[in-house]
C-alpha cells in the first residue's frame, strides 16, 4: 500500500515525510505504531519484534502539488491514499489549500472522463455501456467532488469503471500542520476546516511538524510522555500513520512466540485462509484450522495457557473473517 504525501513548499510535507520514514529520499517505509504489538513483546520477550508497515513517497514539485504536471499525475496514479500537508501556521489557510488540491485533482480526472466518453462514443468497443456511469462521474467531477467520498454515488472500485485509474478514487487524509500556540489556542480555519472535511468524508489529522521532530529524537518509552505533557493522547506522526493504515481499509492480525511478535496488514474483510497466506503460501495452501484468540481477551487472561484453560482460544475454519486484533496460530500441512 502506497501514500502519496503532497503539499505546498513550506508546509512541512518533507518534514514529514522524514519523521514517518526517517529517510530523506522520494520513497520510505514508515512503521505503523500499535501499542497492542508494544504490549505482546513485553509480554513473549521475543527476539524480533514487526510492526506493520505502509510506503509513502514524496510527491515533489517547486510550485505545489500542480496536477498540469504529467509526472504528478503520474506518481499520484501510482498511490492508493492521498495525503495533503496543509500549513496552518504563519497565517496558512489549510481549508482554502485542501480545497484547491481538491479541485485541482476533480479537473484532472474530469479531463480523463471527457476523453474517455469522446472515445467511446466513436467507437464500436464494447465498453460502450460504460457511458452512463461516466456521464455521472463528469456530473460529480464538475462539482468538484471527489469520486471516493461521494457517499451512496460512490463509484464500485472493483467495477470495470476502476480501468480508468481517477486519481479522485483515492481516499484522502488531510495533515494540518500546526504552530505549538496553536495546538492549544487553535486557528482561524479550524472549525471550517473540520466541518469541511466531514462533509467529505475526509479525516483530518492536526499535527505541528516543529513539536513532532523534538519528540521524534526521544527514546520510544520518552515519546508518548513528551506528547502528553502537551496534552497530547500519541504524537501527531503516530496518529496520521494510524489513521492512513485505516482509510486504506487495513486491520492488523498478530502472530506472537519467542522467536517474532508481529503485526500483519491485511484487508477489512479477509478471511482466515487469505491471512494464512500473508504469511506464507503454503500455510494457505496446506490450511487446517486457525487457533485464534482477540488480544483483548488474551490480555484479559494473562498469558496463552490462561487463555486456553479458559476457553477463549478457538479454533476456526478457512472461511472465518478475520478480526482487528486477533492473534492467529495456523495449523497446515503439506
Amino acid at each position: 500500500m502506497k501514500i502519496a504525501i503532497v503539499g505546498k513548499p513550506g508546509s512541512g510535507k518533507s518534514t514529514l515525510f522524514r519523521m514517518l520514514t526517517g529517510s530523506d529520499g522520494e520513497i520510505g517505509v514508515a512503521r505503523v505504531p500499535d501499542v497492542r504489538i508494544s504490549r505482546l513483546s513485553s509480554i513473549f520477550k521475543p527476539r524480533k519484534t514487526t510492526f506493520a508497515t505502509i510506503e509513502l513517497m514524496d510527491v515533489s514539485s517547486g510550485r505545489g502539488p500542480s496536477l498540469e504536471d504529467a509526472r504528478i499525475r503520474q506518481e499520484l496514479k501510482k498511490s492508493d491514499l492521498i495525503m495533503p500537508v496543509l500549513a496552518a501556521f504563519s497565517e496558512g489557510k489549510p481549508r482554502d489549500e485542501l480545497e484547491a488540491i481538491i479541485t485541482q485533482v476533480a479537473l484532472a480526472d474530469l479531463e480523463q472522463v471527457e476523453k474517455s466518453i469522446d472515445r467511446l462514443r466513436k467507437s464500436k468497443d464494447a465498453q460502450r455501456g460504460v457511458i452512463p456511469a461516466l456521464e455521472r462521474y463528469r456530473e460529480l467531477l464538475a462539482e468538484g467532488r471527489l469520486l471516493y467520498s461521494s457517499a451512496q454515488e460512490r463509484p464500485d472500485r472493483d467495477s470495470v469503471l476502476s480501468g480508468y485509474d481517477l486519481i479522485s478514487l483515492r481516499p484522502f487524509v488531510a495533515a494540518v500542520n500546526l504552530s505549538e500556540e496553536q495546538l492549544s489556542q487553535g486557528y482561524p480555519q479550524k472549525e471550517q476546516m473540520k466541518q469541511f472535511c466531514a462533509d467529505l468524508g475526509i479525516p483530518m489529522v492536526e499535527f505541528a511538524a516543529a513539536l513532532e521532530e523534538e519528540i521524534s529524537e526521544l527514546p520510544l518509552e520518552e515519546q508518548l510522555a513528551f506528547a502528553r505533557s502537551y496534552v497530547l493522547d500519541q504524537p501527531g506522526i503516530y496518529r496520521l500513520a494510524r489513521t492512513a493504515y485505516e482509510a486504506l481499509g487495513l486491520i492488523s492480525f498478530f502472530t506472537v512466540g519467542e522467536d517474532e511478535v508481529r503485526a500483519w496488514p491485511i484487508r477489512e474483510g479477509a478471511t482466515a485462509v487469505e491471512a494464512a497466506a500473508k504469511i506464507h503460501t503454503d500455510i494457505a495452501r496446506g490450511f487446517i484450522r486457525a487457533e485464534v484468540i482477540s488480544y483483548n481477551d488474551f490480555i484479559g487472561a494473562g498469558s496463552m495457557k490462561a487463555a486456553k484453560q479458559a476457553g477463549l482460544v478457538r479454533l476456526e475454519a478457512k472461511t472465518y473473517v478475520v478480526r482487528d486484533g486477533d492473534i492467529m496460530n495456523f495449523r497446515f500441512a503439506i
